[in-house]
């Protein structure tokens, strides 16, 4: 689905932060580019609707995880986990011909409706998260430049500002707006979530709480594809012994 990106009238938070345009962007080029060879596909960082796969092979290559503390965009946060690692990066290649729907609005309207809040303090949260994780996975400027147009529009250099005028004004909006109900659910369940998260990614002095999640989970990671790659070599060992096993019981 394309999002309008013109002749909409902003809201004054998205003045400050309009996450619809890099997503319109980006969808438009995946669904709008005329492919003339295999080689010519685009290769992204985010998958609308999550309709993705890994090759084995590519899968022990590069480890890659999604970490425990990202509740959105948890498909793109796979591939920031291997942004930081020597060699070339992974990424999603688009399939032509492959359509990618969603029927959400057609079976689960109400739970929807009752989620709309918190899914839009996610995106307070997303801006707060993936702009320190960028700065983990490498340096802000350039995941930044790998991952735009629309992963990228989160990764801001001033993420605390970003979040704290944009939250400001999405509560006043809602007030100036009449919607005094929204405006006391967003800033009650809105205010302590974003607190938490800002408590986990700021680095005043050494490395943030994010940082130090990500290198732990990192580590426990790589011991579980460690233990993948050795269950398959065990695995192909019983192969091979119970072929030599068969060829000596037929031979008696």
């Amino acid at each position: 689905m394309l999002i309008p990106k013109e002749d909409k009238q902003l809201a004054a938070d998205e003045l400050v932060f309009f996450s619809g345009l890099p997503q319109a962007i980006s969808t438009e080029a995946e669904m709008m580019w005329k492919y003339k060879s295999n080689d010519d596909v685009i290769q992204r960082i985010h998958v609308t609707g999550g309709t993705n796969g890994i090759l084995v092979d590519t899968l022990f290559k590069h480890k890659p995880f999604a970490p425990s503390w990202i509740g959105r965009a948890e498909d793109q946060s796979y591939l920031f986990s291997t942004l930081g690692k020597p060699g070339t990066k992974m990424g999603y290649v688009h399939q032509p011909g492959l359509i990618m729907r969603h029927d959400k609005e057609a079976f689960a309207m109400e739970a929807m409706e009752a989620a709309r809040i918190g899914k839009m303090v996610g995106d307070y949260e997303r801006i707060l998260l993936f702009s320190e994780y960028s700065k983990v996975a490498g340096d802000l400027a350039t995941v930044k430049e790998l991952v735009d147009p629309f992963t990228g529009g989160f990764c801001v250099p001033i993420p605390y500002t970003t979040t704290f005028i944009r939250f400001a004004l999405k509560a006043l909006g809602f007030a100036a707006g009449g919607a005094t109900k929204d405006m006391v659910d967003f800033t009650v369940v809105g205010a302590p979530r974003v607190a938490k998260v800002i408590d986990f990614t700021k680095s005043d002095s050494g490395a943030s709480e994010l940082e130090k999640s990500f290198r732990r989970e990192t580590e426990s990671w790589d011991k579980f594809y460690q233990g993948l790659e050795a269950a398959k070599g065990d695995a192909a060992i019983a192969d091979a012994a119970r072929v030599v096993f068969e060829k000596a019981t037929c031979a008696h």
